[in-house]
């Protein structure tokens, strides 16, 4: 990480409902009835005054965001809406559980990833706050890169690397499904696992992620990866929470039995992710029956078996596979699903297999 990331800068969002007690008192008007109203006053500058009054009231209640990275841009809405031609539909590139995402054009001819966010909730926003804060303190060849920010009134928008290729899910379900081979997955595997130890091991402080899942790997040229959404993200090893966040099928089961999420909590989910790498399933397919729903169910009845593993290989590679890889491939998702907390790989440890 460079120096430019050691300065800060603080930005605003949703205004809370108490003002700055340290207001000074000698700016509240006097009391007297001859001092409450100005003749000359017109009402056009009087609406002017109040607003301002306003503004100042709501910037001195706002919640901080802090940017721990000069570099990071202060876009205007629009300027956002400038780059999509007021968010067209032919700029329409997904939708996720922040909001709708789109291509745009910079006017310095960059293609960026531009993320509106579709609610103004308390919840929505303290998401975005927490976006802008993980990824203005991250620098990995793993993790998106977060080149803007816009937050202007209720407009709160994320300006990213555009990542071409679209992202994991749309390859191995979607649209794109069939066009990943056997190395491919295993070097997408590997670069998601790099990216994981990027926030356990060496990002300050470390994070977990909390949402690691096929839709949140994009990839680029030669199926280069960069995670993405770190809406959910906490301050790691571990973090208390009344509230759960994850994703269905991919959220650690003990996170949701305890309230608790951890590094091992990534670790699960990382398993889910290599199975459905190994055998093309989503991590929950609703068009099966019972236990084969879930991709963890379904296969853990051949992790004790390994003359079963190829009966989990995705259908879509043919048998074009390295064999000698498979077992060990298998073995570390076994590992990372099982229920035992204590019992799964670090990412370390994941990294330094031969196979990832």
């Amino acid at each position: 990480m460079d120096n430019k990331q050691n300065a800060t800068t603080t930005i605003s969002t949703t205004a809370s409902n108490t003002e700055n007690p340290t207001t000074p008192a000698a700016t509240t008007a006097p009391t007297s009835p001859r001092s409450t109203h100005n003749p000359t006053t017109t009402g056009k500058e009087k609406e002017k005054i109040e607003s301002e009054v306003n503004k100042k009231k709501e910037d001195s209640a706002s919640t901080e965001i802090v940017i721990r990275n000069e570099v990071i841009r202060k876009f205007s809405f629009d300027d956002l809406n400038d780059a999509t031609e007021g968010f067209k539909i032919r700029y329409f590139a997904g939708q996720g559980g922040f909001g709708k995402v789109y291509k745009g054009l910079l006017p310095t001819k960059q293609v960026v990833a531009i993320k509106r966010l579709d609610s103004n909730s308390e919840e929505k926003a303290e998401e975005f706050k927490t976006e802008v804060e993980t990824l203005s303190n991250a620098s990995h060849q793993n993790i998106v890169q977060l080149i803007g920010y816009c937050n202007e009134n209720e407009h709160k928008l994320l300006v990213y690397e555009y990542m071409k290729l679209g992202s994991l899910d749309d390859h191995l379900f979607g649209r794109k499904r069939g066009n990943l081979d056997w190395d491919a997955r295993m070097k997408i595997a590997a670069e998601i696992a790099k990216g994981v130890e990027y926030l356990h091991v060496k990002m300050n402080p470390p994070m977990i992620y909390c949402d690691l899942k096929s839709a949140n790997v994009l990839l680029g040229d030669g199926y280069d990866v960069k995670l993405s959404d770190f809406g959910y993200a906490k301050v790691g090893p571990e973090h208390e929470s009344g509230v759960v966040y994850g994703s269905y099928g991919y959220c650690d089961p003990c996170y949701g039995e305890t309230g608790t999420v951890s590094f091992e909590s990534d670790i699960y989910s990382f398993g889910v992710v290599l199975l459905e790498l190994i055998s093309g399933r989503r991590a929950i397919d609703d068009t099966r029956l019972g236990d084969d729903q879930n991709v963890v169910f379904w296969a853990s009845s051949v992790f004790k078996d390994m003359n079963k593993f190829k009966d989990i290989v995705d259908p879509l590679l043919e048998g074009k596979y390295h064999e000698g890889d498979l077992p060990k491939v298998v073995g570390i998702a076994a590992r990372c699903v099982q229920k035992k907390v204590h019992r799964r790989p670090n990412i370390s440890q994941i990294r330094s297999s031969s196979t990832l």
